[in-house]
């Protein structure tokens, strides 16, 4: 077992810039991006004998015995990512903060503020910048490594700190030189505003050797936080991922796709069902409370946005988060993820039974909004920037004559309608309709892995369909009560609303390969930004 740096600690943070627009662009060419920057930045703080303590998602937190080796690290990993050729040319900017304490540390355990301090100077930088607080730069100047000089840039406020801090720039050859002002002010990073969280989630264990692999922060850490002086005690090693996190109902449970554990759960609105991923944000529709939560992946906390009306549906794209409201008035809505402004786009026409509150649902893709009721025998096909109405597509009933079904997806080249014993594939080139038979009562539907796959609520049943073929192929059987289904991290997830777990369907086995439990009612199920989130009712 390595010793972990005792007396005097330089932590180093880091934080790619633009992740969420990076993914956005690569879309799958993403994972092999994060592999490499993750392999580059090991590298260099290998080199430099760091002892890597957490890596999430796009950030790496690393502690050093001295400070000038932690400058070093910082250098080589910048050049490392500014050499290096990434997907479709793409620039891969790195945030960087320093910061050099002496916390109380055991052969299990850091303490002290400076693990709180080093994630604000990180979040105060810029993509492609190293920042250093006036303790790190104190130990460093009378032995700077050569080719490295620090440049002042004045005293700044960092958050949930009473006294400012003096920041400084490290300098080298080969690094970016001009940037804005610091950050400062701003939660940034994947470490940044979680210590409550990391406090309650983490469990103590060993240490392991340097620059091991750690289990996700939320699990890998634990710690009391003193609520007086805002202590942070950090356990290293392994531990059972935030497993025994309590997910009450009217929150979001948060799951870490590497370990099946349940890191957080996040409270949202009354009776959250749909829920998607877009524009840096995981949203949420809470039906009862006719409002949205929008929950920052990052410090994993929900603010609740007003709507006006009574949503049944919820979609990303375009820059846009849209809303659909259900029978007798079926309106779109769309909301500017900058301002969280909610305006009204368009009222389609009454296609309802009986003016009865059906729900409706939405999907983005090929540059239109799909649009479907659940009692109604049509798609509204529009124009995502005129809000135009560009088709109304006769769909075939179901094959039992029964339309009832939730949901719409696109991918795989089609948008897919759940229908009652079918699903229905509708080309979006000739907006032209066909049935595929599928033996399910009601379910919610999604895309992805090569498949369409739709649920089977009341025989908890998971069915995949073959867009080629035409045809359902396979049923696996989940859980009762099967609802939400999302795709993504390789596997295909199902929301057991009756039995309280979240299936993981291994999508080439066609199986089950683990089973989640959560207690409560899931519904919805979305994959992205690291995570899977349910909602739980």
């Amino acid at each position: 077992m390595t010793e972990l740096p005792s007396g005097t600690v330089t932590f180093l943070f880091t934080d790619i810039e633009g992740s969420t627009r990076l993914l956005k662009q690569l879309r799958d060419a993403y994972g092999e991006l994060l592999d490499d920057h993750r392999r580059l930045l090991r590298a260099a703080f290998e080199d430099a004998g760091g002892h890597e303590i957490d890596t999430t998602g796009d950030a790496f937190f690393v502690a050093f015995s001295r400070v000038k080796d932690a400058l070093s690290a910082a250098v080589e990993g910048q050049r490392a990512l500014a050499a290096h050729a990434w997907p479709q040319d793409v620039e891969v900017r790195v945030r960087m903060g320093i910061h050099t304490g002496e916390p109380t540390v055991g052969s299990e355990r850091y303490v002290g503020l400076g693990l709180h301090r080093g994630a604000r100077i990180c979040g105060a930088a810029h993509g492609g910048q190293i920042l250093l607080s006036d303790a790190s730069r104190a130990v460093a100047e009378d032995d700077l490594p050569d080719g490295i000089d620090l440049r002042d840039l004045g005293l700044h406020d960092l958050k949930d700190f009473d006294r400012p801090e003096r920041l400084f720039q490290l300098v080298a050859h080969g690094l970016a030189t001009d940037f804005p002002p610091p950050r400062t002010g701003q939660v940034s990073t994947a470490f940044e505003g979680r210590e409550d969280e990391l406090a309650e989630a983490a469990q103590a264990a060993v240490a392991r050797p340097r620059l091991q692999r750690r289990v996700p922060l939320l699990a890998a850490l634990a710690g009391v936080l003193a609520a007086a002086a805002g202590i942070l005690v950090l356990v290293l090693g392994q531990s059972n991922g935030g497993g025994d996190v309590a997910v009450r109902p009217n929150s979001v449970a948060v799951i870490d796709p590497a370990t099946n554990d349940v890191v957080e759960a996040v409270e949202v609105g009354t009776s959250p069902s749909n829920v998607v991923i877009g524009e840096g944000s995981v949203w949420v529709l809470n039906g009862e409370d006719r409002t949205l939560s929008r929950i920052d992946p990052r410090a994993m906390d929900a603010r609740t946005i007003g709507t006006g009306t009574t949503p049944t549906g919820l979609a990303v794209g375009a820059g846009f988060v849209w809303l659909v409201s259900g029978c007798p008035d079926i309106t779109v809505f769309r909301l500017d993820p900058g301002s969280n402004h909610v305006e009204l786009l368009t009222k389609l026409p009454p296609d309802c039974v009986a003016d009865a509150p059906s729900p409706s649902s939405i999907a983005y893709g090929a540059d239109s909004l799909w649009i479907t009721n659940i009692d109604a025998d049509v798609v509204w096909r529009i124009d995502a920037v005129t809000a135009k109405l560009e088709a109304t597509i006769p769909l075939p009933p179901g094959l039992s004559g029964a339309s009832a079904g939730e949901g719409i997806a696109v991918g795989e080249g089609a948008v897919w309608v759940n229908r009652k014993d079918a699903v229905v594939r509708v080309d979006p080139a000739t907006n032209s309709a066909a049935t595929i038979g599928v033996p399910h009562e009601f379910g919610w539907i999604a895309t992805g892995e090569g498949a369409v796959w739709t649920t089977d609520n009341f025989q908890g049943i998971l069915w995949r369909v073959d867009p080629s073929r035409g045809s359902a192929v396979r049923s696996i059987q989940v859980g009762s009560g099967a609802l939400g289904v999302g795709v993504g991290a390789g596997s295909v997830w199902v929301a057991n609303s009756t039995a309280g777990t979240v299936s993981r369907v291994d999508p080439l086995e066609n199986a089950i390969a683990s089973t989640i439990e959560l207690g409560g009612i899931p519904r919805g199920v979305a994959v992205g930004e690291g995570a899977v989130w349910v909602t739980v009712g």
